[in-house]
């Protein structure tokens, strides 16, 4: 089972914690504490620090997907492969446009299966897409207000609500997404 990426870094946090723990419960406590660097900071074992990086990795790769998706693929694969959600919608939007629909639907699988709108609606799954969207515009993620207000006006996934459709638009231009402004100012 693959964690929502919006987990992988607090998951990776709690487990460094738990390892430094049980690390400082097995030593006497006269002795200094093996485990933690002079600085204060745990040591990680190279299982954690491989996980640390990747993690990493995916989130800077999946920033530059997010950033540029029809012309940074590289960084979408990579970012996918890593199971960045996101990217691997973005990889789904691109296979389509190229005609590929097989390389599309299982890119937009693994999408929404780990958690992004982009996925969902790629797939047809409005009504889940609507769901995911409407979480991540309320953890204030500007795209997904952008979306979700394109899927109300439409009536995908449930009704045409023009009115909820300009609210999502209006959060989505104070969030960043200019091209949301005017349709929001036209809508009051």
């Amino acid at each position: 089972m693959l964690l929502p990426v919006r987990l992988l870094l607090p998951a990776v946090v709690v487990l460094t914690l738990v390892l430094s723990c049980s690390d400082s419960h097995s030593q006497p406590h006269s002795q200094p504490h093996s485990s933690t660097a002079a600085a204060g900071a745990p040591k990680l074992s190279p299982a954690d620090l491989a996980a640390r990086d990747r993690m990493l990795t995916m989130q800077e790769r999946g920033r530059r997907c997010d950033a540029a998706p029809t012309t940074d693929l590289e960084s979408c694969r990579i970012a996918c492969k890593l199971n960045h959600s996101n990217s691997c919608g973005w990889l789904g939007e691109a296979a389509r446009r190229d005609g590929d629909e097989a390389a599309a639907r299982r890119y937009f699988e693994a999408s929404c299966r780990g958690g992004s709108g982009i996925g969902c609606e790629g797939l047809g799954r409005y009504r889940e897409a609507r769901t995911v969207y409407r979480v991540h515009c309320s953890q204030h993620h500007a795209a997904s207000c952008s979306r979700l207000a394109r899927l109300y006006e439409k009536g995908l996934g449930g009704e045409v609500s023009l009115g909820a459709a300009a609210a999502y638009r209006e959060k989505a231009c104070v969030l960043g997404v200019k091209s949301d402004c005017p349709k929001a100012q036209s809508s009051r």
